[in-house]
């Protein structure tokens, strides 16, 4: 694909690897192919950031909390550099129920819903301040 990072997957491949690590137990795996695709958005150009968003995941992850942080993350990124956000971010599998609070601490979630980016909490996915930042 012109203009991607060298390396990157597009979403879709993106759901079919979280998928995977889920099925193997491996939720941090999983949470990492999301920090992952946030590096590989980021370091691809304009027209390589939608191409690596526009074709949805064909089965999505199999878990309403992943789907539901693949479309809030697509959103989030897309906002932030102006590329047109696709449609399947609306599909309805693409929504938390119940509400996800990544942090998992009851602590947390007063944080994580005055802090999470409005694309997230549309999605139901609440993360805290710098849950989404990269190093």
């Amino acid at each position: 694909m012109v203009g991607v990072r060298r390396g990157a997957l597009p979403i879709a491949q993106v759901a079919e690897r979280i998928a995977h690590s889920l099925k193997e137990g491996q939720e941090r795996t999983a949470w990492r192919w999301l920090m992952q695709f946030i590096d590989d958005f980021s370091g691809s150009s304009p027209r390589g950031r939608a191409s690596l968003v526009r074709d949805p995941p064909a089965e999505f992850t199999g878990d309403r909390r992943y789907d539901a942080a693949l479309a809030a993350l697509v959103e989030h990124l897309c906002v932030k550099v102006d590329v047109t956000i696709p449609s399947w971010t609306d599909d309805p599998r693409c929504f938390a129920e119940p509400w996800w609070f990544v942090a998992g601490l009851p602590g947390y979630r007063a944080v994580a819903l005055r802090d999470s980016p409005i694309s997230f909490k549309r999605h139901g996915v609440f993360v805290t301040k710098n849950a989404l930042d990269r190093v």
